[in-house]
């Protein structure tokens, strides 16, 4: 059972890099010459320096995809998502707010940093 809790802790924390880096602002280089420029947003994502920093990580997450994210009975977050989110919030030291998404909005929250991490049933 030891090497299972090893195993998880392992893949919590590659998804929460690969999640971080993955909703860096991009450069200008990265853009392709032709293509006309995008409306510029000045939202940057937090390093996770600074998530640790403000002790806040802010996660967006479904709240009516059960067995992923759903709200329960006592308005609490459940699911899959939140489990693995609150497991990466402990191992940060950070407490979690939960931003209810659909699923036209992922992409939005994760590209404007109006979220740290979207595990909105992303797979």
């Amino acid at each position: 059972m030891k090497i299972w809790k090893k195993i998880l802790k392992l893949a919590t924390v590659g998804v929460a890099v690969f999640a971080l880096a993955a909703c860096e602002n991009k450069t200008e280089e990265a853009k392709p010459k032709s293509q006309a420029p995008a409306q510029e947003t000045t939202a940057k994502a937090r390093t996770v320096q600074e998530i640790k920093d403000s002790g806040v990580i802010k996660i967006g997450v479904f709240t009516d995809k059960a067995p992923f994210g759903y709200v329960d009975e006592n308005g609490k977050n459940q699911g899959y998502d939140v489990y693995f989110t609150n497991r990466l919030a402990k191992d940060l030291g950070v407490k979690v707010e939960y931003i209810s998404l659909d699923p036209a909005s992922r992409v939005e929250y994760a590209e404007t940093a109006k979220a740290d991490i979207v595990a909105a049933n992303f797979t």
